[in-house]
């Protein structure tokens, strides 16, 4: 009886569609998983994946914050540093831009080198690579914009990120 059960079942799986392959262009197919808040003005598939999966809310930067120093994860570092430079881009307030440009070299900077989250950053991970780029672009933007904000005015700068 379990044989006969067994074997309606196995025929039943093959009479399914036949499984297809389809062409990928290698260099779109590249292009797309390569684009990020970096290249594009977008979210990298990556943080879309990660914010899909948690059924996190990109524009509620203080829950994420709250979760990465609550749950230390690198991992949550690095997509709040593109969030962060995304919306920095794509901010028209110049106060908020310059916050989030900090914000976004904090956590890039966070997740390359703070040794209280966790796993250890892999070098040879796509994200390690973007953080860095994400630092420096970040840090460069925020300075840029210091520097033309406060031109004429005193030396001294008090930066607040996004999170304080």
């Amino acid at each position: 009886m379990r044989v006969g059960i067994l074997c309606v079942l196995l025929l039943a799986g093959c009479a399914s569609k036949p499984l297809r392959v389809r062409p990928v262009d290698e260099e779109e197919s590249y292009r797309r998983e390569s684009a990020s808040a970096l290249t594009s003005g977008q979210l990298s598939e990556r943080t879309r994946t990660f914010l899909r999966r948690g059924a996190l809310d990109a524009d509620d930067l203080p829950a994420l914050h709250a979760r990465l120093l609550e749950r230390r994860e690198r991992d949550l570092a690095f997509h709040l540093a593109e969030i962060a430079f995304a919306r920095g881009q794509r901010s028209r307030d110049p106060d908020e831009a310059s916050k989030c440009f900090l914000s976004a070299a904090a956590y890039a900077y966070a997740f390359l080198f703070e040794d209280r989250l966790a796993p250890p950053p892999n070098p040879y991970d796509p994200a390690f690579r973007w953080s860095c780029d994400l630092y420096d672009r970040s840090l460069a933007r925020f300075v840029a914009d210091a520097a033309e904000q406060r031109a004429g005015r005193a030396r001294s700068l008090r930066a607040p990120a996004l999170h304080g």
